[in-house]
């Protein structure tokens, strides 16, 4: 999912060690524009930056969600478009790729009309169905005054041929809309977890490939479990266990400091992140999972001292075989990623060296075979990359 661009004047490094640095290869980079084969992430007045693009790669093709331009892109990872799923009134006729039944040489690869109004999230199922996260029309839409929210997103569904299938709701199949979605998951099966949220519930919910909802459950902040008395919880992510029905829910907890009366004091001191199993199928929490501590030394304003920060870690999805990946600044233009799993068992930790100075926004996925990539956007193209962190698997195994 979308990393915010923190802290590139730290300097110096994890309490816990150093760790040999896990080599980034950038696979292709994409010019910025409107064409089939560029992207869009310019900022306009009035609009967000963050939650418009984002990536999704299966079996090597790397699938890009942009939603300023309302198009999704298929490419090989040598850059390579393969088709184009696009809004016309947003785009300009497509040039490289061809609108299907089309006698052009260019034919192989085809271009697929649709009006897309928001799109969100994207994720492919192991049949190469595309599922992205789009918005209803505004007349469709319902508010519910229960949790406060407008209900106005849905999850489109396209064979791998661009024809569109059907859409799902709350429900299943043509359903109800969801909240605000935070999170579209395929599993390894193929199944579907949607994951949405309101200012005070998160929801989960759980469909066979075919949309039938399996399993659902609702996250209320005022019951999330808590360590001891005292200690309050903020629920930061969920993701899906791509092999098991679970989900891993990310908790950070804080606590009321002994001076909150000293002036200037914040009123809340951060205690510890965790992250908990759920079991959709007994609906049952499991052991809590306490995140290693990641503390950063910089240079004090008052001379010949230092100061210790505690960042906290990032959750950024789940592998195969119940693989936890974690991310977190260790430095200026450094970040640690952790891989844990379930036991907490920590499996690898290494460094990864991100410029964070050239980057203004970046989004990083984890691959059902534990690949991070990730999208970096400079200033000129916006930059494919990954990381074998699967290698560090194979090594566990």
């Amino acid at each position: 999912m979308l990393l915010l661009f923190i802290l590139i004047l730290f300097t110096g490094s994890c309490e816990q060690g150093k760790s040999a640095p896990l080599e980034m290869e950038t696979l292709f980079s994409l010019s910025l524009g409107r064409m089939e084969d560029q992207i869009d992430i310019m900022q306009r007045e009035g609009e967000p930056l963050e939650d418009s693009t984002f990536l999704f790669m299966r079996n090597g093709l790397f699938y890009i969600s942009n939603g300023a331009s309302g198009k999704i892109s298929e490419f090989t990872s040598y850059g390579d478009i393969l088709s184009l799923f696009y809004n016309p009134k947003e785009n300009p006729e497509p040039f490289l790729v061809s609108l299907p039944g089309s006698e052009n040489i260019r034919s192989t690869k085809k271009a697929y009309p649709f009006p897309f109004r928001e799109i969100g999230d994207i994720a492919v199922s192991p049949d190469r169905e595309v599922l992205v996260v789009d918005r209803i029309s505004i007349n469709r839409e319902e508010y519910d005054e229960s949790l406060g929210v407008v209900l106005n997103r849905i999850i489109l569904r396209f064979t791998r041929d661009g024809k569109f299938i059907d859409y799902l709701g709350q429900e299943g199949v043509g359903g109800t809309p969801f909240p605000p979605v935070k999170g579209l998951s395929v599993t390894e099966r193929g199944d579907i977890v949607v994951v949405s949220r309101t200012p005070r519930v998160w929801f989960v919910y759980w469909y066979t490939k075919d949309g039938f909802l399996q399993h659902y459950y609702s996250f209320q902040l005022e019951n999330l479990p808590i360590p001891e008395e005292g200690v309050i919880p903020s629920l930061d992510t969920i993701y899906p266990d791509l092999s098991e029905k679970k989900v891993f829910v990310k908790i950070d907890y804080y606590s009321t400091p002994k001076d909150a009366s000293v002036k200037g004091k914040s009123k809340m001191d951060f205690y510890k992140s965790s992250i908990l199993p759920f079991s959709m199928e007994n609906n049952q929490y499991g052991r809590l999972i306490d995140l290693p501590r990641n503390i950063l030394v910089r240079e004090s304003q008052v001379a010949f001292e230092t100061e210790r920060l505690e960042v906290l870690y990032n959750f950024l999805g789940t592998a195969r075989g119940g693989y936890l990946f974690l991310m977190s600044p260790t430095g200026k233009n450094e970040q640690e990623l952790l891989i844990m799993r379930e036991n907490g068992r920590v499996d690898a930790r290494v460094k990864l060296m991100v410029k964070d100075s050239e980057i203004t926004y970046r989004i990083f996925r984890v691959t059902e075979e534990g690949i991070l990539c990730g999208l970096l956007c400079l200033d000129k193209n916006v930059d494919v990359v990954w990381w074998r962190s699967d290698k560090l698997l194979e090594k566990k195994k």
